[in-house]
């Protein structure tokens, strides 16, 4: 699914279920992300004191050493954000053969050809939030009561607003952080709905004018500190 699309939320709520950790032993939280380190990546999952991994700093010594401290446990293991199948294929996939019979991996990916690449048993799209549905999300982000008519009166320029937002859960979020600072009435609300900000261009597809709208909703002394932070890789 597309970037902002709820897959790590989705990813979490599986992660953090009863009956995920009533089933396996060991559950593992790997961000991978378009720049993963396959020494971090390994470190992450070894399974014991992490100081026992001190000075090792490479895949030949790290591979046994996490493969040993998982073996015979039953393993869940999330891989989030996956740009590239050799994350699986070229790192994990016989370092984790040790694990017991029933162990699972969850892969959060915005290419379905990867999910592919790793043999996935099965895949699921998180699809987009209908109109209504993002509707109900920013509301409950915004904190609107229904008291007063309160709902019905902003509802029109609400669902346009949503609809910039192109069903997707991040960028709704970040529009109401910036609805919440704003006054609950249609001048204030349209005011968001027709800022320029929702046609910039050089950001992430699909969160990029709610992503810049947040941004530029920011008092002046916490805009620097962003831009005083891009001058570092």
């Amino acid at each position: 699914g597309m970037g902002g699309g709820g897959k790590t939320t989705l990813a979490k709520r599986i992660y953090n279920d009863h009956m995920i950790q009533e089933e396996f032993s060991v559950k593992k939280w790997v961000c991978v992300s378009q720049d993963f380190d396959d020494i971090n990546s390994l470190k992450d999952i070894y399974d014991g004191i992490k100081d026992d991994l001190a000075g090792d700093e490479s895949k030949s010594s790290l591979e046994p050493k996490v493969e040993s401290s998982l073996g015979g446990k039953k393993l869940f293991l999330v891989l989030d954000d996956v740009w590239t199948a050799k994350v699986w294929c070229d790192l994990l996939c016989n370092t984790l053969k040790s694990c017991a019979a029933g162990s699972r991996i969850l892969v959060t990916t915005r290419n379905e050809q990867i999910a592919m690449q790793v043999s996935a048993v099965k895949i699921h799209h998180v699809n987009k939030l209908s109109l209504e549905d993002g509707w109900i999300l920013l509301c409950k982000k915004v904190a609107l009561t229904g008291k007063e008519g309160e709902m019905q009166h902003l509802k029109d320029i609400g669902m346009e607003i949503v609809k910039k937002c192109d069903g997707l859960p991040l960028a709704i979020k970040a529009v109401a952080g910036v609805l919440c600072m704003k006054e609950r009435t249609g001048r204030a609300w349209n005011r968001v709905l027709e800022s320029t900000a929702w046609s910039t261009s050089g950001l992430p597809e699909g969160v990029k004018g709610a992503l810049y709208l947040s941004y530029e909703d920011l008092p002046s002394y916490l805009k620097q500190c962003f831009l005083y932070c891009t001058l570092f890789p």
